[in-house]
């Protein structure tokens, strides 16, 4: 698994508990400006997503009506206030135009998702304006003919559901939803897909904890990826991570036992540590790092000592280089970190005069 889909998951299963807990500390320690800041980025995120779901403007906008109602003059939040709104108009004037352009066509399904997608854009807290009139008028216009395609529709879906095309039939049953939200057929029938879609991927999940148990790190994460694609469940997202972090961790592990038969004890001390940040819990990787320190120790005093002469020669960086070898091994040792600390300034100085 990649790093960059390892972190993905990793955040995706962190971020709800972000979010219920900033839901519980939200009056315990946050001052205005703290909640007005994270409504605000709130909105800005919810916003990003309404390309495919523009009723994701209006959540944008009680976002901010949210941090309006903590600083009602933030001269912020009036302003993405009002950016939201005119966002909001500008959609719904676009998805009705584009509704009117398909109903000219007669392309009744298309036109009933875009006039659905303009009427989720209505102001809760603010009368019906002009758009929206026209709106409901359009779709009540079209309902016999629209009924025709949905039911046109359905049949289709049947057919492909009958084909075993399951992913091209399960699209028609969300069009129609789309276009006629009550619709009781496609309800049932995305019901009944997404009981199977459960069950799928809690099969795969419990395959992949079978496989996790046994040893079987590349099988089980195969399985648990498929089960997490169907659906994103925190325990296997977590699981996802645990395998990757031992995979990893193998990795290091065998670099650090690579560097440790070639006598590179600080390498193979780097790599353990690399372990020990991955999964605290390991004591094996303590009885590493405990022995691999012991092998080190006789080299901190000539490090040491070569460091402090590199220092009094004015050569920082070399200074540098073997104090944080001492350091890497004992931070406490003999005062190197002040050693270090000082030696650091000094090539910042340097590096300064120099300019």
């Amino acid at each position: 698994m990649s790093s960059k889909s390892n972190s993905a998951i990793r955040l995706g299963a962190a971020l709800g508990a972000f979010i219920v807990c900033i839901s519980c500390a939200w009056d315990a320690g946050f001052t205005v400006d703290d909640k007005v800041s994270f409504l605000l980025e709130k909105s800005t995120r919810t916003s990003e997503l309404a390309a495919d779901a523009p009723a994701r403007l209006i959540e944008s906008r009680d976002y901010i009506l949210r941090a309006m109602s903590f600083d009602p003059q933030d001269s912020d939040v009036k302003n993405a206030l009002a950016a939201i709104e005119s966002s909001i108009v500008a959609r719904k004037r676009s998805e009705h135009y584009t509704a009117k352009t398909l109903i000219a066509r007669k392309t009744y399904l298309d036109a009933a998702i875009r006039l659905n997608n303009a009427r989720a854009l209505r102001f809760p807290d603010k009368p019906e304006d002009t758009t929206d009139k026209s709106v409901t008028a359009s779709l009540d216009s079209i309902r016999p003919m629209l009924q025709k395609e949905i039911d046109a529709q359905l049949k289709s879906a049947e057919k492909k559901l009958a084909a075993k095309d399951i992913s091209a039939a399960y699209d028609m049953y969300r069009r129609v939803l789309r276009a006629d939200p009550g619709n009781a057929t496609a309800q049932q029938k995305m019901a009944q897909r997404e009981d199977q879609r459960n069950a799928e991927a809690a099969k795969l999940a419990d395959s992949g904890r079978k496989e996790y148990d046994r040893g079987n790190f590349d099988g089980a994460l195969r399985l648990l990826k498929q089960s997490y694609a169907i659906k994103k469940d925190i325990a296997t997202a977590d699981l996802i991570s645990r395998i990757s972090t031992v995979q990893m961790n193998r990795k290091y592990s065998a670099e650090a036992e690579n560097y440790r038969a070639k006598g590179n004890y600080l390498d193979a001390l780097r790599m353990y540590r690399r372990c020990k940040t991955n999964d605290p819990q390991n004591i094996a990787y303590d009885t590493q790092l405990q022995a691999l320190t012991r092998n080190l120790m006789p080299s901190l005093d000539g490090w040491l000592a070569g460091g402090i002469a590199k220092y009094n020669e004015s050569d920082f960086e070399s200074a540098i280089e073997l104090f944080e070898k001492v350091v890497m091994v004992d931070d406490t040792f003999k005062d190197t970190r002040s050693y270090l600390d000082r030696s650091r300034q000094k090539l910042e100085a340097a590096l300064k005069a120099a300019q």
